[in-house]
Formats: C-alpha cells, sequence, structure tokens
C-alpha cells in the first residue's frame, strides 16, 4: 500500500493544473517583442499556466530609486481570455500606453499601477521590466523616457535592458530548451534584433520547453513505484 501512495504522491507533485495567479515571481512572464510605432503592440511569453480571467498589468512609468513609480503615464491591464494560455504560450497585445519612440520602459505587474504621481508600488509584485532607452537604467527616474530598475528585478531573468530601440523582438531560440535556459536566453540583449520600423511581433510562434533534469528523475522514480506495485500485484499469493 505504500508504495501506491507514493507513487500517487510524485505523480500528484508533477501534475500542471492553470490557476488565476496572484504570487508570480520575477521572470515568470517575459515580454519577448515591442512596437513603439502607432499602435502601441507587446508581445510576452508565460512561464507558468495562466487560467482564464487571470489579469495582467502593464505601464510605462518609471520607477524612483524610493520605489515609488514616477506616475503621469500609461498603466493598463490584459485579462486572459477563455481557456487559458499553457506553458510557452506568447501574446501579442496591442495596449496603447503612448509608447515612445526615442525610450521607454515597460513593467510587467499581477497588481494594478496606480496613476498618482510619485506614488509607491509593492515590489513584490512586479514580474518584468524592459529598458530600451539609451540612458539604460538610471539611478531614479528623471522624466518620462527613464527609470530606476527595482531591486525585486535586478534578478537575470527579472529584466532586459536593450538601450535604444524602438522596434523589437526576441530572435534566439524557441524550441528545444528547458525554461530556465530560456528565461536566460531572453534576458541577454544579444538575442533580440532591433528595428525603426514595425516589428511583426507573432513571428517565431510560442516556445517548446523541454522538462528540467529533476522532472525526468521523479518522473521516472513515479513511474519505477507504479511498476514495481504491479509486478508485486502480479505475484501475490492469497493466503490460505
Amino acid at each position: 500500500m505504500s508504495r501506491i501512495f507514493g507513487a500517487i504522491f510524485l505523480l500528484i507533485c508533477f501534475s500542471i493544473t492553470p490557476i488565476a495567479h496572484a504570487d508570480f515571481v520575477a521572470g515568470d512572464i517575459q515580454i519577448v517583442g515591442f512596437n513603439s510605432d502607432n499602435p502601441d503592440q507587446i508581445a510576452f511569453v508565460n512561464w507558468v499556466p495562466l487560467s482564464e480571467g487571470t489579469t495582467l498589468y502593464f505601464t510605462d512609468n518609471g520607477f524612483y530609486n524610493s520605489g515609488n513609480l514616477r506616475g503621469g503615464e500609461g498603466e493598463l491591464s490584459f485579462d486572459v481570455a477563455t481557456g487559458g494560455l499553457p506553458v510557452g504560450a506568447v501574446t501579442v497585445a496591442e495596449l496603447d500606453l503612448g509608447l515612445s519612440t526615442s525610450g521607454d520602459q515597460i513593467f510587467i505587474g499581477e497588481s494594478a499601477f496606480p496613476n498618482s504621481l510619485d506614488v509607491a508600488y509593492p515590489s513584490a509584485d512586479l514580474v518584468f521590466g524592459l529598458n530600451f532607452d539609451g540612458t539604460n537604467w538610471v539611478t531614479t527616474a528623471t522624466g518620462t523616457n527613464d527609470s530606476a530598475l527595482p531591486p525585486s528585478l535586478s534578478t537575470s531573468i527579472g529584466n532586459l535592458d536593450l538601450g535604444e530601440a524602438q522596434n523589437a523582438i526576441y530572435t534566439g531560440p524557441r524550441i528545444g530548451l528547458t525554461i530556465e535556459a530560456f528565461q536566460t536566453e531572453i534576458a541577454n540583449s544579444l538575442n533580440w534584433t532591433t528595428s525603426t520600423d514595425a516589428i511583426n511581433l507573432s513571428a517565431g510562434g510560442s516556445f517548446s520547453a523541454v522538462p528540467e533534469p529533476s522532472a525526468f528523475l521523479f518522473g521516472g522514480i513515479a513511474l519505477g513505484l507504479v511498476g514495481a506495485w504491479r509486478f508485486a500485484k502480479r505475484n501475490w499469493v492469497a493466503a490460505e
């Protein structure tokens, strides 16, 4: 009986059910393309399954070094449609943030960005930050085109600094890597292509990740336990 429970436990641990997240960590969602030419477009990939009704929030507001939003720019939300989004899906959304063609930032959060000036935003709610202004990440926001990098996004997969760009798309691999490896590739500016012309952000399609080595290990253990139980069951002899 303990073999059965062990196998079931492992199988349950590795089942993935989409949920409406309110507990993202930096890099769970990453931007993989944008157009600042009118209309503004953003392409993003989710590395956790998203259920329908999940709301993501976007802003081009910059951050002060205090952690407060500068305010006065665009704040919009995006609701995941019926059916949800599986891991690796790429979504292209037309979000009229009023992105500047001479440099700006885009931040993704899991709670609404306030539209007031110089107001706090929970650092733990930030999911990803993209800079495409030539000044790179600065010490503190000084205008509508620059921003400090919030500490919660300072992880290697939580932000991307492209430098000066008008339109850009990730052109690195989209198949054959683990999720962690894909996240690292996306956060590397060398894997991006920029243009002064609008880009087809649907090019390249979704991502197809291979399991982490640990998933193979534990999945094999689970299958092994199930097989051992079946073998033992076939060889049980009823007591007289």
